[in-house]
């Protein structure tokens, strides 16, 4: 045993050293693995952060944009102008009807209101209020009472934004409401409108929770002056000062490790170039590592494997090696039947492996269409910050990108039912060939089975030329899948973690259709600069409008209806503006219809008011549902016209004759009782009867006369004042300009 031991003192010596090596080896790799990994998965996670905090911003500023839009409008609404609205008895109607125009066109608001400053009453788009009643009663807010609110209300010089808070609507269960308050000044310095803005608070945590999830981070929202707008459910409970210490110098965007409820958290702070608002959020750093210890574990039993496997390498290398040169034949023998066996055993392997293959076939190519949908989902969610990350990750999977410059565009597909799903794949395919024909690029199924978001990648001609390009490629996939398409198109940018923002731009624009049509290419440029070709309302088009609709004349509508359109086409108006103007139409015509006659009731499911603004994409599809609902109205307006003509013509003969006697009989006294002007009454009665109302009067008059002449023993003077006349001079001169003769003449030859 003592010899055996020494004989191989040397190889074991050998055999130790190599071995503590290999472990070295192994253990600087873990520990630098180990020390990246970490690095990563933070840098990851600031950048997760960011682009998060950037897309809430993003949507909350755009929100925030619309409460401008809002209020700039409202400053040019003549209804809605103290100078004007003051003085008017509708005041309330008006108001709730042109709030309601707002809040129609914008589900970010809950609720509005007006007041106008020094008014006793605040208007909302349901109701009107006093004061006390609104704030007491009405919106019984749990931190603002009577005196504060009648003091913002009347003398806030500058936009304020209240913290969610407690807000009970007569009585009741409480609602969580952010409120802005915006005051609007006429054409002076001084404000003279007060709008409120009430926002649920849902609709920012919704935002939130859309947005984040994962590691169960804390968010909060803050004003320009640090004020706490609004937080996520589980967000952490700080004190003004913490909060203060915590941002520090007021950086636009930062991040940094703070200790808070007895753990490290990373802090990321993005603030809005647009608004001055903080959006923050804090995530557990040990929650997010504590989704990588199992992975770590997996990570350590596999390099102890390798350890293990590598010893015993070595230690079979070692004695293969170092085996006396005497046992040469026989260590020749044993390394050829080691040979003849390694042989069996690949070619085992081999079978084993071809078996496999064949078998994985079908799950390797569903595993690389569920890796490119996700490479590129991580793209549009701004999960990819460099073109080198994008090509290491998407080479694999066959996803690159040639050109410098990205762009998204969204195809909306018209299909009249929707897509099945086992046609998608076959439809992605078509869309993304003919992509490439056209682009660098790579598509992928939207959400809604209808829309396909594709990811282009420009050279610099191709940017120039998009219009013609994109035109080209409409036409071109319509030939392909037979589908008629309209495409949003974001704009184009050189930074791959911009493709978010361009993806949220397309889907901006495809919603414009509304105003630009099914079929058509909608560009985000053509949205920016909504405001400044903003025109005069077309109030005067709407009131020639309700005035057709009143005289039944199909045609008439039509080209009424065509100049409203041309409007709202030309005029590039925003989409609130032009959902408001599709409200104005459909309200028209039911006021219009209440007005002409109440009884005839059009069937409520078919024409359902406010809410078929949801049930139509385009200004086609709603001029095409005006006229049919005109057509219905415009044949009954026909069919009840003749019956209608014949009982106002008999009231108004009836009228006369119950009114000739009367001194002050007139036709403007007629023309007031049958609500109408004395031109039109005029008019009417001559085109009914074929004599004027005077002409009709002095006949009933004349024969009146003639009976009293010969019948009765009154004088003339007592005669005149029966028949209609002051004097006995008029109702001669009259009498004589009808008959040819004057009453004494009348009286002789009637008695001869």
């Amino acid at each position: 045993m003592k010899s055996y031991i020494q004989e191989k003192a040397l190889f074991f010596r050998y055999l130790m050293s190599y071995v503590v090596i290999l472990f070295i080896c192994i253990v600087v790799m873990v520990f630098f693995v180990n020390y990246q990994f970490i690095g990563i998965l933070k840098n990851e996670l600031i950048a997760n952060n960011a682009n998060t905090l950037n897309r809430v911003m993003y949507i909350v500023d755009a929100n925030i944009k619309q409460l401008d839009s809002i209020q700039t409008h409202i400053q040019m609404n003549r209804s809605l102008n103290p100078y004007y609205a003051l003085n008017d008895p509708n005041l309330a109607i008006d108001a709730q009807r042109e709030l309601g125009k707002y809040l129609a066109s914008n589900n970010f608001i809950k609720d509005m209101m007006v007041y106008f400053r020094g008014d006793s009453f605040i208007y909302s788009s349901s109701s009107s209020y006093s004061l006390p009643l609104f704030i007491n009663q009405a919106f019984k807010y749990s931190s603002w009472n009577e005196e504060d609110f009648k003091r913002d209300i009347n003398s806030l010089k500058v936009p304020k934004v209240r913290s969610a808070e407690d807000v009970i609507k007569y009585d009741r269960e409480a609602e969580k409401i952010v409120t802005f308050i915006y005051p609007i000044s006429g054409f002076g310095i001084d404000a003279n409108t007060t709008v409120l803005y009430l926002v649920d608070e849902n609709f920012f945590t919704k935002i939130i929770k859309d947005n984040f999830g994962g590691y169960h981070s804390s968010i909060m929202i803050l004003d320009q002056n640090n004020q706490v707008i609004t937080t996520s459910n589980n967000a952490l409970r700080l004190s003004a000062d913490k909060l203060n210490e915590y941002l520090g110098s007021n950086e636009n965007h930062f991040s940094k490790t703070v200790s808070e409820d007895n753990q490290r958290m990373l802090m990321s702070v993005m603030k809005s170039d647009k608004t001055g608002w903080k959006y923050i959020s804090f995530t557990p750093i040990n929650e997010v590592l504590k989704k990588t210890d199992g992975i770590q574990v997996e990570f350590i039993l596999v390099v102890l494997l390798l350890l293990v496997l590598g010893s015993i390498v070595i230690y079979f290398n070692m004695r293969t090696n170092y085996k006396p040169i005497h046992n040469l034949k026989n260590y020749a023998s044993r390394i050829l039947q080691h040979t003849n066996k390694a042989e069996n055993e690949i070619d085992v392997v081999k079978n084993t492996i071809d078996y496999l293959s064949n078998q994985n076939k079908s799950l390797i190519s569903s595993t690389r269409v569920a890796s490119k949908d996700f490479i590129l989902d991580s793209l549009l969610k701004g999960r990819i910050h460099t073109p080198e990350d994008l090509k290491q990750q998407g080479e694999p999977f066959a996803i690159s990108f040639r050109n410098p410059l990205y762009l998204v565009i969204i195809v909306l597909l018209h299909t009249p039912h929707s897509i099945k799903s086992q046609d998608v794949p076959e439809l992605l395919s078509q869309i993304e060939s003919t992509v490439n024909l056209f682009f660098n690029g790579h598509v992928r199924e939207h959400l809604d089975q209808k829309k396909m978001v594709c990811i282009l990648s420009l050279d610099e001609i191709q940017s120039e030329s998009l219009m013609a390009e994109l035109e080209a490629f409409q036409m071109h996939l319509k030939e392909a899948i037979s589908i008629q398409t309209t495409i949003g198109v974001g704009n184009v940018y050189e930074d791959v973690k911009v493709i978010p923002q361009s993806y949220v731009e397309a889907s901006a624009a495809l919603d414009y259709r509304l105003v630009k049509g099914n079929g058509s290419i909608i560009f985000n440029d053509e949205l920016s600069h909504q405001e400044e070709s903003l025109d005069s309302y077309p109030h005067k088009e709407l009131d020639i409008l309700k005035s057709l609709i009143k005289q039944g004349n199909d045609l008439e509508i039509e080209y009424a209806l065509n100049n409203i359109i041309n409007y709202m086409k030309t005029c590039n108006i925003p989409l609130f503006v032009a959902r408001g103007l599709c409200f104005d139409i459909l309200n028209i015509i039911w006021r219009t219809f209440a007005e002409v006659n109440k009884e005839l009731l059009l069937p409520k499911g078919e024409y359902s008011n406010v809410s078929m603004l949801a049930e139509f994409e385009t200004i086609e599809e709603l001029t095409n549902l005006v006229k049919n609902i005109c057509s219905h109205i415009c044949e009954f307006i026909r069919e009840s016209k003749d019956v209608k003509d014949r009982s106002l013509i008999k009231d108004a003969a009836s009228y006369i004759q119950s009114n000739f006697a009367n001194c002050d009989f007139s036709i403007q006294n007629m023309a007031d009782h049958f609500g109408m002007t004395l031109t039109n009454l005029s008019q009417y009665f001559k085109n009914q009867t074929g004599q004027t109302i005077i002409e009709f009067t002095t006949n009933l008059r004349m024969n009146k006369a003639k009976e009293l002449l010969m019948t009765s023993d009154l004088n003339l003077n007592e005669i005149s004042i029966q028949v209609g006349y002051m004097n006995s001079s008029s109702f001669i001169r009259r009498f004589k300009q009808i008959t040819g003769l004057t009453p004494g003449q009348f009286v002789k030859e009637k008695k001869k």
